[in-house]
This record gives C-alpha cells, sequence and structure tokens, in this order.
C-alpha cells in the first residue's frame, strides 16, 4: 500500500456504492482552505482506479476543480476488505447517527471475522481505536438491530440506552432460568391444576373462549394453604387499605356492593402475603403493593416488609393521579381531596426490570366496575416494568380483572383470586373479552 497524488480523472466511483449521502457543504470550505489531508482510498486494478473510500473528498475535489488528490492505493482487494475500508472510513463522518454506528461497526467485526475466524472483539476495538468496551457493547447493539426484533432497541435514545435494555433482558432471562431450576428442585406441577381445589376454589366459568381459565372464586387466605406450584415472578398486590372505605358514603359502597376494608382485613392479608412469601414469588422476582396515601400507613408497611422479607423495596414510590379528579375528599372543613394513589415496588433477589418509565401517570377512574378498580391503561404502563413474555403474574385480590388484562396484554401468564363471586364472573367476562379481540388482532 503506498500513498500517490493521482488524477482525479483516472478515479472511477461505482454506482452501486453503499454510501447514499453526497452533501458536501460542511466539508467544502475545510478542503478549499487546507487541501484534502485525510487520503481517498482507492484500489489500482489494470491501470485504472476504484474509489473504495472518501467519495465526499472525491466530490469537493471536482467541485473546486482541483486535477490531482491524495490517495491510499491498494490492488487485488477482496470484496469483504473492501467494506472493511469503506465501512472504516464512514466511522468517521460527523452525521453518523448512533444507529449507522453500531451497525457499521458490528459490519466490521463480522467482516474481519471472516477474514480470520479467531478474530476477536479486542482486535477490532483496536483496529479502529475504540475502546473495548464500547467496542463489545456496541457490536451487541449492532446484533439486535439487525434481527430487527426488539422495538424497544430501535427506538432507544443512543447505543448506550438500548445497550441497557439488552443487559436487563439477558439478566432477567438468567434469573428466569434460576427460578426454573429452583421450581424443578422442587417437583412442581401446573399452577392451577396443582391446587386440591375445594369447592369454594371451582373456576367462575367453565365456558372460558381461549386457554386456560385464569381467575379463581376464593379467599387468598384459603388458597395459598393449598397451592403447590411454582412461584410467581410478578406480584400484584391491591389488598383493601384498611381504612374502612366499606363504611364510607365517598366510597359508594351502596352502589358497589361493600367489601372488608378494616385495618384488621388488611394486616392479616399483609401477614398471610409475608408468611407464604417463598410459595408466591420466586428468588428473582417483582412486587408491586398498593398502599393507602396515609404516610403512616406507607411508612409502617415498608417497615414490616424489611423486617419480615428478604425484599428490596425502591424508595420512590409509583403514582397513579386520577385525571378525572374522582376521589375522597376526607374533610371537606379542614383538606383537600385526594385525587391520586400510590404504589410502592420491590425486588426480590435483585431482579432487573424489564423497562424504564416514568414513575407517575395521569389517567382518569373512568367508569368503574369495582369500587377500587385501577385504570388499565395506568396498570399497563406499570407492568411495563415488570412484564415481558412468559412473566407469571399473580393479583390475589384481582376485583374487576384489570391488572390480569394488563398482564396478559403484554405477555404475562396470569393468574387472578377474587373472593367475591360477582367481582370474579365480571373478571372471567373481561379477560374473555381481550382474549377474543387478541384472537382477531386487536390490540389495546
Amino acid at each position: 500500500m503506498s500513498v500517490d497524488m493521482i488524477l482525479v480523472k483516472d478515479i472511477y466511483v461505482d454506482p452501486s456504492r453503499q454510501r447514499e449521502d453526497k452533501d458536501v457543504e460542511d466539508l467544502l470550505p475545510s478542503i478549499k482552505a487546507r487541501g484534502i489531508i485525510q487520503p481517498l482510498v482507492v484500489e489500482m486494478s489494470g491501470g485504472a482506479f476504484t474509489l473504495i473510500a472518501g467519495e465526499r473528498r472525491l466530490i469537493c475535489a471536482k467541485q473546486l476543480k482541483m486535477t490531482e488528490v491524495p490517495a491510499r492505493i491498494f490492488s487485488s482487494l477482496k470484496p469483504v476488505e473492501k467494506e472493511i475500508i469503506e465501512l472504516e472510513e464512514n466511522l468517521h463522518r460527523k452525521d453518523l447517527g448512533w444507529k449507522e454506528l453500531c451497525l457499521a461497526i458490528c459490519k466490521i467485526h463480522e467482516n474481519y471475522r471472516k477474514l480470520e475466524p479467531a478474530w476477536t472483539k479486542a482486535q477490532t476495538a483496536q483496529q479502529i481505536n475504540y475502546a473495548e468496551a464500547s467496542t463489545s457493547s456496541i457490536i451487541a447493539v449492532g446484533e439486535e438491530l439487525l434481527k430487527g426484533t426488539n422495538k424497544e432497541i430501535a427506538s432507544a435514545s443512543g447505543w448506550t440506552t438500548a445497550y441497557n435494555v439488552i443487559v436487563r433482558r439477558n439478566q432477567r432471562r438468567a434469573d428466569d432460568v434460576f427460578n426454573e431450576l429452583m421450581e424443578e428442585e422442587k417437583a412442581s406441577p401446573d399452577p392451577v391444576s396443582s391446587v386440591d381445589t375445594p369447592t369454594q376454589h371451582t373456576p367462575v366459568n367453565d365456558n372460558l373462549v381461549l386457554d386456560k381459565q385464569s381467575i379463581f372464586c376464593c379467599d387468598f387466605r384459603e388458597w395459598i394453604k393449598e397451592y403447590k406450584g411454582p412461584a410467581f415472578t410478578f406480584v400484584h398486590c391491591d389488598f383493601p387499605y384498611g381504612i374502612d372505605l366499606d363504611k364510607s358514603d365517598q366510597g359508594g359502597s351502596a352502589t358497589w356492593g361493600a367489601y372488608g376494608d378494616s385495618e384488621e382485613t388488611y394486616q392479616l392479608l399483609l401477614k398471610t402475603f409475608t408468611d407464604n412469601l417463598d410459595k408466591l414469588m420466586a428468588p428473582y422476582s417483582h412486587l408491586m403493593f398498593w398502599l393507602s396515601s396515609d404516610w403512616e400507613v406507607i411508612y409502617n408497611t415498608i417497615c414490616y416488609l424489611e423486617q419480615t422479607t428478604d425484599l428490596r423495596i425502591n424508595p420512590k414510590p409509583l403514582i397513579w393521579h386520577k385525571s378525572d379528579n374522582r376521589g375522597i375528599l376526607p374533610d371537606p372543613k379542614r383538606g383537600p381531596r385526594h385525587v391520586y394513589e400510590t404504589a410502592i415496588f420491590a425486588s426480590r433477589g435483585d431482579r432487573f426490570i424489564h423497562q424504564s418509565v416514568v414513575d407517575a401517570y395521569s389517567a382518569p377512574a373512568g367508569e368503574k366496575s369495582h369500587q377500587s378498580e385501577k385504570a388499565e391503561p395506568m396498570l399497563r404502563h406499570f407492568f411495563r416494568m415488570f412484564v415481558s413474555e412468559g412473566t407469571r403474574f399473580l393479583d390475589p385480590t384481582c376485583g374487576s380483572g384489570t391488572s390480569l388484562c394488563a398482564a396478559e396484554s403484554l405477555g404475562a401468564e396470569a393468574l387472578g383470586l377474587e373472593i367475591d363471586p360477582g367481582n370474579a364472573e365480571l373478571a372471567t367476562a373481561r379477560l374473555r373479552k381481550q382474549r377474543n379481540l387478541a384472537r382477531y388482532g386487536v390490540k389495546k
């Protein structure tokens, strides 16, 4: 290889070249003032020169009516070598987007491996003068972009964000493998058929259109005594808050029908959950737990969970703001109307999230069919952090079933319990409708 001055008119540009960006406005003033500092790359064959890299510099030379340009001259290049040279040249472009960068470096690495099967990512990093750790991460992102199956990676703001998506996904997969190994040791049967169910645990409706029955009419505290199935990777708890909503006119108990909402009921459900944590939550799993917005209740519950379990509780809560301003007005003479609800979330085994989302969501309560129904769009928003394809989901007090619909729409295998027969029937109908819509390609 040598660097020589060659005639512009002798350089042939193959019209099938990959590069389509012919804008040289940013480059022209520099070349006019200083000339071409970085040589073009050409291949010589039969006395003729074919351009390999440097088309924008060549365009500038022609516009400035230069007769000669500096060039590195190669001979007898393999097609893969030509592509490597062109891709490496393109890495120096100022306007190179992060996706183009990842795809280019990924292709460079792939081409070097074609020439030398033992070629490593460290060698690629050295060749393109990039840090080894960055190069390895960029190649991983490039490989995912080539697959074209991960929308979250494709819509990322940069390659580091995209790489974090890959890291979280791979760690969750590793966690799931560990969870499965632990379940195999327990030799557990199917989560639904594993329970030797008494009469009150029978399915709500035997005519579910698609898949297995997922909602059972039973008391969580009784169900867990007999449950022998696999633990869940995401548990969503929306226990009665223990604020006597059933005795409140503002709660609309006369309309919805009251359910027990005493502090004693809340404490019993909470203790049932913590006493049976190993049966409920896999070694690597997530918990989302709705609470009264009373800070004393939040503090006491968090302290209790930290003292009795191995859960790592996130210090920041999740907030649902009811954008239609529906809420409880405890004391119209002394305080405001409460139009938000709060949930804490926690991980077991330091499980990574699936996707990062904002920690507050504004959505109307809508036309509720249950006294404490959570808005499905809001649940789906927060569930994106925890749910991926194959997530095992449990809601032990599922009410009208919006949580199961949200979880299933994101790919979870969902199971819900509801003590009230009417609500359980309502939840089953809601879930059946969603599955039928999905059957015909209608997604929320």
